[in-house]
């Protein structure tokens, strides 16, 4: 038992939370409501437009020799803005609209399911003629537009994108085609449920998949008239995916002509590694010792492990090992110069070095599920069920912690989330699961224009570490999950000769590691941990394998390679670093959540102090590249006696609040300038929906954290958040001051343009959300610190509950012992 443990959070009942105002209507909408025979005129000439377009469109089918449908009878393609304020599309139905996608700003991606659209028509029809029964609501619809030039941006990725002029000459494109269904699926046949419930779970199950058939009829026909070939096909929350060989005509066709496909993507997966050199061979005498009993489980998602690797074999499961490539049955690490999953899997083990002798116990069991091959590529194997595979096989021997160092080559795409990404947070919300990825490498010479590499980067004069916040270096896919923790790497000391420089000084972002933000404006990467750094020659050409550039790693030996060796660079290697905390978190909290481990994660980790009192757009900068910084050990798991944690894991639906008090009481060192470190961390998961745009659409519920003021009551601060709750807002804007308090210096905030917080970055656009702040003692003058956890809609129309993990810590950063003084007037016993 530790002698500073994190303790149970004091919960307070909050009083009766006041209903939900009525939707705010904008003044567009309210205008059009009063004039609705204009507004009427107007969307009917829009919705002739659109079927002028469509008859065009159909005539260049014919053309250009695509596959031609049934004319009248084929669905309409178009573009809706609607009031964002209201907005509900699943009205749309009523009006013989199906919905493919919303986007930001009201904007929705539409198919009518005929030309004629007779039901829109009719209420139009009713609108002109003065009329006002029944069609008030179209008040809220604002424009009809063709789709057009930016319904293929929005759809096709970048990497088919640049090669559209050329695309009909190539014959074999390895493609996934996302096709919405709009619904969110029935999801597993329910337990414990009696036979009027499995019976409404079979008639939503049936209603869905007719739904799904409808739609995707006709993409599996213009497959079959171009001789394409349908390798995969998945079910998620509302798409259907396929993976598809065809021609690159066929992949047009399908952009082009099949109006409900949701993004139309290129695989292009493996891990990332650098040319390395065998400059480190040491002798080797330290003992690994198997596991405890009941340590947990890690599933390294990789290119296979060297299992009988002497500082590996003790802590490998090895009855659980598997290989999902196709026709190779081989659980070995098989990748040159040292291999790469052997890496990953040592650096769980061993996070900062490989001590040379004595006993190491291994914090946790190995499991190899091997899915890359020799050449550290995914031989066309189909990711999003994939993960969904190794979950299945592995989650039924308890496994919860998955460390993958696997993304595509460039970054990811931000308009909505991939399959595979999407598929992370689904398993990370259903089976309580954990994967920590790396965030991705640019690579020290690359031209392609989406990826760029650093060599290039400099030669077109953005310098280092300008280049991080471009957009060709935003993290790849899949590391921009909601629901992940998502690693990225820095340096160790700088390496400055005569002959040899590398990029940036200690804990200074790595020259390669991939940035954010993520989707949405989401703090991307999430941490950070030491990768090592590109280094650069006298004569400005790359070096590698400098060894006091590179981590020390365990190597596979296969081919005459050292046991261990400092030779490569990579986010790779960063990350497992940080599931060895999330493997200890695991082993000293068994019964509790991912969440909690994610959420102790990054409440441990710093930004080196000096960045802190940094501008505004440093602090951007800082958050695009280092995250919350570098997570550390010991605070994850425990404090001390000048620092203290407090905990709790619940569950909560849309329209509730928890409200948690931290009592101070008699805490010495309140009336002088010794300053105090406030930190809050809230980890939740819910449904996600890849429809959607934004993280409140995303998410079947969202959820956020609030915290009084100082000096702020209890009574103030509940009607606070009754207020924020009534009027469903994320914005504290809208909310009342309340006289004489002072609010918290938080680094994050709620607010971009708040003076304090990093532009563009809200602490509540992530289902992980920490901030932190520095306040003098005097100003703790209250006898307590009051937060609240509180619940919005997002899609979920059931408001069904979703978990979450709150975590609060305090700190004298004058060393003055304050743990035991709090813990008693919060009248919290220690278990001895």
């Amino acid at each position: 038992m530790p002698d500073f443990p994190h303790l149970p959070f004091r919960r307070i009942q909050p009083s009766t939370l006041i209903p939900g105002r009525p939707p705010f209507e904008s003044q567009r909408t309210k205008g059009n409501r009063g004039d609705l025979s204009t507004h009427g005129r107007t969307l009917r000439d829009q919705l002739n437009s659109v079927r002028d377009v469509w008859e065009q469109t159909i005539q260049q089918r014919h053309e250009l020799g695509f596959y031609e449908g049934d004319g009248s009878a084929e669905p309409v393609p178009f573009f809706l803005q609607m009031d964002p304020s209201t907005l509900n599309p699943s009205q749309l139905r009523a009006w013989g609209i199906d919905v493919v996608a919303v986007e930001d700003d009201g904007f929705i991606i539409a198919v009518a399911t005929s030309a004629e659209m007779p039901e829109l028509t009719s209420r139009l029809g009713r609108m002109i003629q003065g009329e006002s029964n029944g069609v008030k609501n179209v008040a809220k619809l604002w424009e009809i537009l063709p789709r057009g030039q930016k319904a293929l941006d929005l759809l096709v990725g970048d990497s088919l994108w640049q090669r559209w002029a050329t695309l009909d000459d190539e014959s074999d494109c390895y493609i996934e085609v996302s096709v919405s269904i709009d619904q969110p699926s029935p999801g597993p046949q329910p337990l414990l449920a009696d036979e009027r419930e499995l019976e409404k779970w079979r008639r939503a199950v049936l209603v869905w998949d007719e739904e799904k058939d409808r739609r995707v009829e006709r993409l599996e026909r213009i497959i079959q008239a171009h001789e394409g070939n349908i390798l995969d096909q998945i079910d998620q929350a509302d798409t259907t995916n396929y993976y598809l060989r065809v021609s690159g005509k066929c992949v047009k066709d399908i952009a082009l002509n099949f109006p409900y496909a949701l993004d139309i993507a290129e695989w292009n997966i493996q891990a990332v590694e650098e040319n390395r050199e065998e400059l480190l061979f040491r002798d080797y005498d330290v003992e690994l010792l198997p596991p405890a009993a009941g340590a947990p489980k890690v599933c390294i998602i990789d290119s296979g492990i060297q299992e009988g690797h002497r500082l590996l074999a003790p802590a490998v499961d090895a009855t659980n090992s598997r290989s999902y490539i196709p026709s190779d049955p081989s659980v070995a690490d098989l990748v040159p110069g040292g291999g790469h999953g052997t890496r990953i899997a040592g650096a769980v083990l061993y996070p900062h070095s490989v001590p040379q002798s004595g006993q190491v116990q291994a914090v946790a069991w190995l499991q190899n599920a091997r899915v890359l091959n020799a050449r550290n590529q995914m031989p066309h194997l189909y990711p999003t069920r994939l993960m969904r595979q190794i979950v299945e096989d592995y989650r039924i021997n308890g496994t919860r912690l998955f460390a993958m160092s696997i993304q595509t080559l460039g970054p990811c795409r931000t308009v909505h989330m991939s399959s595979w990404a999407a598929e992370l947070d689904r398993l990370s919300y259903d089976h309580d699961v954990l994967f920590i990825l790396s965030a991705g490498n640019i690579l020290h010479d690359d031209w392609h224009h989406q990826r760029l590499g650093v060599a290039q980067h400099l030669a077109a004069g953005r310098p280092y570490p300008t280049y991080l916040a471009e957009n060709s270096s935003r993290i790849a896919n899949p590391a921009q999950g909601c629901q992940v923790l998502t690693v990225g790497s820095v340096c160790y000391d700088q390496v400055s000769s005569a002959t040899h420089n590398s990029f940036g000084g200690r804990d200074n972002p790595s020259a390669f590691s991939r940035s954010g933000l993520g989707m949405w404006n989401m703090i991307k990467p999430d941490v950070v941990e030491y990768g090592g750094d590109y280094v650069l020659t006298a004569a400005n050409t790359f070096a590698p394998g400098i060894i006091d550039a590179c981590p020390e790693l365990v190597c596979s030996t296969l081919g005459g390679h050292p046991p261990v060796a400092r030779t490569d660079v990579g986010t790779s290697y960063a990350a497992p670093k940080v599931m060895h905390i999330a493997a200890a978190l695991a082993g000293a909290f068994p019964q509790n959540s991912t969440l909690l481990y994610r959420a102790l994660i990054v409440q441990s980790a710093r930004w080196p102090t000096v960045l802190e009192s940094n501008t505004r757009e440093d602090r951007l900068f800082h958050f695009r590249t280092l995250g919350y910084g570098i997570p550390n050990l010991e605070r994850a798991l425990e404090n001390s006696d000048s620092r203290i944690t407090f905990v709790s894991e619940a569950e909560i639906k849309a329209g509730e609040a928890h409200l948690y008090e931290v009592r101070l009481a008699g805490l010495p060192g309140l009336s002088d300038t010794s300053e105090f470190r406030l930190e809050a961390t809230l980890s939740y998961a819910a449904r996600p929906r890849r429809t959607r745009q934004k993280l409140r659409n995303y998410v079947s519920t969202r959820l956020e954290w609030k915290a009084a003021n100082l000096g702020e009551s209890e009574e103030s601060f509940s009607a606070r958040i009754n207020m924020a709750l009534a009027l469903d807002t994320d914005d504290e804007t809208e909310l009342p001051l309340t006289v004489g308090t002072e609010s918290i210096p938080w680094q994050v905030n709620v607010l971009p343009n708040s003076q304090q917080s990093a532009r563009i970055v809200r602490r509540q656009d992530s289902t992980l959300q920490k901030d932190w702040a520095t306040i003098k003692g005097y100003k703790l003058i209250g006898d307590r610190l009051l937060f609240a956890v509180t619940a919005h809609k997002g899609w979920d129309e059931q408001d069904g509950r979703v978990p979450y993990a709150f975590t609060v810590s305090l700190t004298s950063l004058a060393g003055i012992p304050i743990y035991e003084t709090i813990r008693v007037a919060n009248q919290i016993q220690i278990k001895v």
